[in-house]
């Protein structure tokens, strides 16, 4: 029965939810099914996501639905590996979408679960930076494979997305004086300048519209350097990490990312200290609004009321 309640949570509400928000993933439900027919891993996946949704929603049953949401992504990972299917035209389509969504299930999970410690928390990022970035190589490899598939026109209306930028990046743009500013090392420096590149590519959707591709793609796209910098703690690294918070910050709303914005804007000041409040202008900022326009929007809701 558990199972045929997240079939119906699946095609009913997180589905749905996640193509919203991923944006142009114009993938139908039976399509998903016609899949998984062939790639059984990708339909464990798929319901483990289906329980992790439940989870934030069904309080009452929250340890319930993530032990299963635990269980059925352990699951999907045996059978791929067991299954260690060759990359074809064949499998090339269920083998991306199951790298995808569980990119997207590892990075939803260890933003919603995790509990009050940043230390413990950036741990759980580096791992699932370091996971996602190796399980998207079994596909990168294969990409042309993709071009014959009719995922490949959202692909490459996503990659333009990407690259479309409508305005100068202002907070990219500082972030690069502060680090061609501060002394460091040029092999470092240029780790930290590609990966505010990238997060200025990943900005670029958030420009042009309210889609959180640009939190999922950040993750894909970040050089593996920064994750070892970041591994280490390294303020600058954090700084970065803070940038990146804005963008989650700003979906706030949308029950994969909850408060996780604000949690790591505050936990990166707390680490930090006040030496580095010149850094951390922008995220701070960001917070600040919000919670100002919140404050102004109960003051007119009570206005009504009067």
């Amino acid at each position: 029965m558990l199972h045929i309640e997240l079939l119906h949570q699946l095609a009913t509400e997180t589905l749905k939810s996640l193509l919203e928000n991923v944006g142009d993933m114009d993938i139908s439900f039976s399509d998903m099914m016609k899949h998984s027919l062939t790639a059984p891993y990708l339909i464990n996946e798929l319901l483990a996501i289906a329980a992790l949704h439940l989870s934030t929603i069904c309080a009452q049953r929250r340890d319930f639905y993530r032990h299963h949401a635990i269980q059925l992504q352990t699951h999907a990972l045996k059978i791929f590996h067991e299954m260690n299917s060759e990359v074809n035209p064949e499998t090339v389509v269920p083998l991306f979408l199951f790298t995808s969504f569980l990119g997207l299930h590892m990075l939803c999970d260890t933003l919603i679960n995790r509990g009050g410690n940043f230390d413990e928390f950036l741990d759980n990022f580096v791992h699932y930076l370091r996971v996602h970035r190796g399980t998207r190589t079994v596909i990168g490899a294969h990409w042309g494979l993709l071009a014959e598939t009719p995922l490949w026109p959202i692909l490459e209306n996503q990659t333009s997305r990407l690259n479309q930028q409508t305005s100068v990046d202002l907070e990219c743009n500082r972030l690069f004086e502060l680090i061609q500013t501060s002394g460091l090392d040029p092999s470092t420096s240029h780790s930290y300048e590609e990966t505010i590149e990238s997060l200025r590519l990943a900005k670029a959707p958030s420009q042009n519209g309210l889609t959180s591709l640009g939190i999922f793609t950040w993750p894909v796209i970040v050089p593996l350097e920064y994750i070892d910098l970041l591994a280490d703690r390294k303020p600058e690294a954090l700084v970065i990490l803070s940038r990146y918070a804005i963008l989650l910050h700003s979906r706030r709303d949308t029950w994969m990312f909850s408060d996780a914005g604000q949690f790591m804007i505050q936990s990166i000041n707390q680490q930090l200290g006040p030496g580095w409040a010149d850094w951390l202008t922008e995220p701070n900022f960001a917070l600040a609004s919000c919670s100002t326009t919140g404050a102004l929007h109960r003051e007119e809701m009570m206005g009504g009321f009067q």
